[in-house]
């Protein structure tokens, strides 16, 4: 196993080791980037939500008044996360103005290694909801008001440094995502939207339950993370918070037993919120890096075997879930949701890991593993809605009538199975290489999970692609420019990550791209200094 480690760590890419500046970074310098990110999408929701809609008239504009401000905003991320200096560990980009003084809350915002890497998937996904949402013809203005609500609060969280700002935009998603599957989802919308808003919410109660008791247990100073995470509570108060907090991200990420809304809601959206929810979810692996593994180290280790349980758990039931539903012929976007669980699991296990390269690899997996399972429900949920059916029983030979929508297909399943070529690949790597040590039975039942959910997807293609259908033959036909735009564009920014995770180089300086693996180093090698020894025996 040494040897095997050996090897496989020569070829992981490693971070720059000199403060190299990349070519065409320091173009702009924006203090108000972050407040930028969250109030640019709910304002663009004001304006759509108040401008008068007559008999559906305006239904192209309220698609193009959201797309442009959503790819401007893409844009200036990408160009923010250029201009990022990978080689310190303050925050960067950061706000501060007190708003609740009398609580200890302020309105802080900023970005670190760990934000940053996680922003840019949310502005990959929400930019990819929209383009996917292109077809949807009731409501138009209500759906994509509701839509970049969502990711409004989406990025609310991830920019957000205070423990009362991060509960406040974390509980904010919920609403907006329920509408949006109530008013526009499949047959069993009722169903899939109560679900979603039943989890969530206990969820967001476990939260505040744990940020509130962390808040009380430091002598309610204030709500500041940079002040909140250094204090040493009581072990029996942070192992307590800590459980709150790991059922809050277990109801997001979604693992088992907190899984039950996943496969209703991933199944029963349109493409466009499927794909936004899929990115959700990375908040539940988000909130444990960023609260539990920065701030307590003592309850993480207490933790560890426990989330390491959890993650094979869901890994393997994913994987015969999957097989089940398959076998029986069942719905495409339920076996679909049912696959797409397994990245939450791989997070959940680096997160056990507790040493630097596990950490490095849940950062990954964030990113990887949210641009793969989006793919993967976005692709079947298209395939559902060209073909006009979910069921197995008569999809069939799609392969053939559809070949671009097929393939898109195949890679998005190889993407949740960490192929080598995607950024997933480099992710698992890192998550098995950083994880064995301390967690040797999940590292090993996540892995055998893995295999069940290969076999699964083998199976899927299969039956989707070449099997004869059993009944009436589905007449599914190629994707329309914005589904392939969308879709492509989510390929593009895994194997983008996957093959280049250093940045492109010119005589050994970056280009425009500083590197992901750089930029995430920025937080994983302070978050590794209190786990850099090995904590279990």
């Amino acid at each position: 196993m040494t040897v095997v480690a050996r090897i496989l760590l020569q070829a992981l890419p490693a971070p720059s080791p000199s403060p190299t500046p990349a070519f065409g970074t320091n173009l702009i310098s924006v203090a108000f980037f972050c407040s930028t990110m969250i109030w640019g999408p709910a304002i663009v929701a004001a304006v759509i939500a108040v401008l008068p809609n007559p008999r559906g008239r305006y239904n192209d504009a309220f698609r193009w008044i959201a797309l442009v401000p959503t790819a401007f905003l893409l844009v200036v991320n990408l160009i923010v996360y250029s201009n990022f200096q990978t080689f310190g560990t303050a925050l960067q980009f950061e706000e501060k103005y007190a708003w609740l003084p009398a609580l200890g809350v302020s309105y802080h915002l900023g970005l670190d290694g760990l934000g940053m890497a996680v922003l840019v998937l949310s502005s990959f996904i929400g930019s990819a909801a929209v383009v996917a949402s292109w077809n949807v013809r009731t409501r138009v203005r209500a759906y994509f008001a509701l839509l970049l609500l969502l990711q409004a609060a989406i990025n609310g969280v991830i920019v957000s440094q205070d423990a009362f700002l991060f509960a406040l935009f974390m509980t904010a998603t919920i609403l907006p995502a329920g509408l949006l599957l109530l008013g526009w989802g499949g047959p069993n919308r009722m169903r899939a939207s109560a679900r979603l808003i039943g989890y969530w919410g206990v969820g967001a109660v476990a939260l505040w339950f744990g940020v509130l008791l962390l808040y009380g247990s430091t002598g309610g100073v204030g709500f500041d993370l940079a002040v909140l995470l250094r204090a040493t509570p009581p072990l029996a108060a942070q192992i307590t918070a800590c459980v709150a907090l790991l059922i809050a991200a277990c109801c997001w990420l979604p693992i088992v037993p907190f899984h039950g809304w996943a496969r209703d809601a991933l199944a029963e959206a349109p493409p466009g919120v499927a794909v936004l929810l899929v990115g959700a979810t990375r908040l539940g692996g988000y909130l444990l890096l960023r609260i539990v593994i920065s701030g307590e180290h003592n309850a993480a280790v207490k933790l560890g075997s426990t989330m390491a349980g959890l993650a094979a758990a869901t890994a393997l039931y994913a994987g015969v879930l999957a097989i089940a539903e398959i076998r029986a012929r069942g719905d495409l976007r339920r076996a679909a949701a049912t696959i797409a669980l397994v990245p939450g699991a791989v997070t959940l296990l680096a997160v056990a890991g507790e040493t630097p390269m596990a950490f490095d690899g849940a950062i990954f997996t964030l990113y990887a593993g949210g641009l793969a399972a989006a793919l993967l429900v976005g692709a079947f949920a298209t395939l559902a809605e060209r073909a006009e059916t979910r069921s197995l029983a008569v999809l069939g030979g799609v392969g053939l009538r559809a070949p671009i929508l097929f393939w898109i297909a195949i890679l998005g399943a190889l993407a949740v199975l960490g192929f080598p070529g995607f950024a997933s690949y480099l992710a698992g790597i890192m998550t098995v290489i950083g994880s064995i040590r301390n967690e040797p039975g999940g590292t090993f039942g996540v892995l055998a999970g893995l295999i069940l959910a290969a076999g699964a997807v083998a199976a899927l293609l299969w039956r989707v692609g070449f099997a004869p259908p059993t009944g009436e033959r589905a007449l599914a036909t190629e994707t329309d420019i914005p589904q392939r735009l969308y879709l492509s564009g989510l390929v593009v920014a895994l194997i983008w990550v996957g093959v280049l995770p250093s940045g492109p180089k010119v005589a050994g300086v970056p280009i425009f791209d500083p590197g992901f693996v750089n930029v995430m180093n920025a937080t994983t090698s302070t978050q590794a200094d209190a786990y850099s020894v090995p904590v279990k025996p």
